[in-house]
């Protein structure tokens, strides 16, 4: 009974933490547009954006402080705690969501493990956002090493804001773009729903981001890739055109990547992985390949 109690007591001590985050009119139309479907104030959906983020971190019971626009909380992975900070803004709630609630990634990093009778310990992270699959990729191996890219300035930094609360060693945090050539990029914000998530990029000669090749990574590396991870917002289609070099897969055991179809030729690229002789399974909206010419 008091167990019950206790964690009934939590859940509604968050639930007000969570309303004294907006003011009392922000409450009232928050209150009156749930009550009356045809009376909504103009910045209802926004408002009604942020209590589902904060409602989403109290399902879970966690507790959590919001400082700054940023709600900052401990989750454990693996029986080991770790520290986050997201913004309420945008898509960061929805990537915690997806990569450390859903463990978007644990399908492929325990395929690997059976694959190849140890975890992944060189891992490229294209598209790292805002470090989630960082921490997560730490979790399940922390010896593993890990070369991140991420483009966006506000993306990056929250990134690197993440893997400093977790002292994280061995990451390579750089603000670029996986592009099949070197070349100068630029930020477009016109995919999907124009979240934080959703940034892509595309070539510019006046564009400020610049960019890394998957053959360029391995160079630095030094040694083939365990686990290439690939979510570059439609830049896949790009990295697997015709006449992209693709040679690099030969360097690279596993590979588990968003395929954006709007954009990106789903076929062709499952085509391209096959006839470097990957071997092709799915999970959610994952393509994962794993090389079957790589020795275990």
């Amino acid at each position: 009974m008091s167990g019950n109690f206790s964690a009934f007591d939590f859940m509604w001590r968050n639930r007000i933490k969570a309303f004294s985050y907006f003011s009392p009119s922000e409450i009232f139309q928050l209150l009156i547009g749930k009550l009356y479907s045809g009376f909504k104030y103009e910045n209802f959906e926004l408002l009604q954006d942020t209590e589902s983020k904060l409602n989403l971190i109290i399902s879970n019971s966690l507790s959590f402080k919001i400082e700054n626009e940023l709600i900052n909380f401990i989750y454990p992975i693996h029986g080991k705690n770790y520290s986050f900070s997201l913004r309420l803004a945008g898509s960061d709630v929805f990537v915690f969501n997806q990569v450390i609630l859903s463990r978007e990634y644990e399908y492929a990093i325990e395929l690997f493990r059976r694959r190849f009778n140890v975890m992944p310990r060189v891992i490229v992270d294209a598209g790292a956002n805002i470090g989630m699959t960082i921490i997560y990729f730490k979790a399940s191996n922390p010896e593993s090493h890990i070369w991140a890219l991420e483009p966006d300035d506000d993306n990056f930094e929250m990134a690197r804001k993440n893997i400093e609360l977790n002292s994280l060693p061995s990451i390579i945090l750089n603000k670029a773009a996986l592009w099949p050539t070197k070349q100068r990029l630029q930020l477009v914000n016109d995919f999907r729903d124009k979240k934080d998530w959703s940034l892509r990029v595309e070539e510019s000669k006046d564009g400020n981001i610049s960019s890394f090749t998957p053959g360029e990574i391995i160079s630095q590396l030094g040694s083939e890739i365990d686990f290439f991870k690939i979510d570059i917002e439609g830049g896949e289609s790009n990295l697997f055109s015709s006449s992209s070099d693709l040679s690099w897969l030969t360097s690279v055991k596993m590979i588990a990547m968003e395929i954006h179809d709007e954009i990106s030729p789903r076929e062709k690229i499952i085509n391209e992985l096959k006839k470097f002789n990957f071997d092709i399974s799915h999970q959610g909206e994952l393509v994962v390949g794993v090389n079957t010419l790589m020795k275990i």
